[in-house]
């Protein structure tokens, strides 16, 4: 089957050319170098720009390559096969080199198991890093509800601090306008000191 992006189940995974290389057992020099002699004869891969998607189908394809002892005759076969959507079989002896073997089952069973957890793991992360988030606004909303209050308690001291300070100014004027009062007086009976007048209004 031709790898068309439309054609991808839900459990088709994207490899990189390093990937495949490490899975193979062969250099990514030598990825690139089957991809396009297999591109030459038509085989088709995912493309992101110029460069290739490789699927499990793909390092099956690269497995047979590199079991291939004419890669030219296998890579042209191979390339048709995907052309026609040929599903190859046992019983075709010819084209044996390029079956799904249970080993290459195996593999694929077992590379959804290992995205399934960590998939499984990645969304665990997110849920606990949620709740952290979550958390933290908490912690940070009852904070700021902290500060807005002792700043409410500071406006309302600096009220009073206000009062107390227009209080002692009106208690000083009424002061000086008292000796000022009491010099004037001074002036009009000049016998009396300030201090016997101020007992006098006693």
């Amino acid at each position: 089957m031709k790898n068309d992006l439309n054609d991808i189940s839900s459990f088709e995974f994207i490899y990189t050319s390093k990937e495949v290389a490490e899975k193979v057992g062969i250099k990514t020099p030598t990825v690139r170098k089957y991809g396009q002699l297999l591109e030459r004869y038509g085989y088709e891969f995912q493309k992101n720009g110029d460069r290739r998607n490789f699927v499990n189908a793909d390092i099956i394809t690269m497995k047979k390559m590199k079991k291939s002892n004419d890669i030219e005759k296998t890579a042209k076969m191979l390339a048709e096969m995907q052309k026609n959507d040929i599903t190859d079989t046992a019983n075709k002896p010819d084209k044996s080199d390029i079956s799904v073997s249970p080993g290459d089952m195996d593999l694929i069973s077992k590379e959804i198991q290992q995205e399934l957890i960590k998939s499984e793991k990645r969304y665990n992360e997110l849920m606990q890093f949620s709740q952290s988030m979550a958390l933290e606004f908490a912690t940070t909303k009852e904070n700021v509800e902290n500060i807005l209050d002792e700043l409410s308690e500071a406006k309302k001291r600096e009220k009073e601090k206000d009062k107390i300070i227009n209080d002692m100014n009106e208690k000083l004027q009424k002061a000086v306008d008292f000796i000022m009062e009491l010099e004037k007086k001074e002036q009009i009976e000049p016998k009396k000191s300030i201090w016997q007048r101020l007992f006098d209004k006693r």
